[in-house]
């Protein structure tokens, strides 16, 4: 979606904007770092629940294992769901710094 234009402006745009626009940025960039763990910790998760099931086990112990991969992905859910929220969030507070440097830029 991105073009050269956009990236072309970037560097001009980040220097238009105030300091906390320059703040949200590093924040941005915090969130994405977290982003990182968090899928590495779903990735761990899903593994751990697959290798679960790979065992020749009685329907009991079956029935426990798929009862615990389902509470795993249920967890990894809730953490994406609460991620894309708090991206959400920051997006709308920088589209509302971005109007705000145009508006001040008229």
């Amino acid at each position: 979606m991105s073009t050269s234009d956009e990236s072309d402006s970037s560097p001009r745009l980040r220097e238009k904007l105030p300091g906390q626009a320059r703040r949200a940025a590093s924040k941005g960039k915090d969130a994405a770092s977290k982003g990182k763990d968090v899928a590495s910790k779903s990735k761990d998760a899903l593994i751990k629940g697959y290798d679960k099931t790979r065992k020749y086990v009685t329907q009991e112990e079956a029935w426990y294992q798929t009862e615990s991969v389902v509470e795993d992905l249920v967890s990894v859910v809730r953490m994406q769901h609460a991620m894309v929220l708090d991206l959400i969030d920051r997006v709308e507070h920088l589209e509302g710094i971005v109007t705000l440097a145009g508006k001040q830029s008229e």
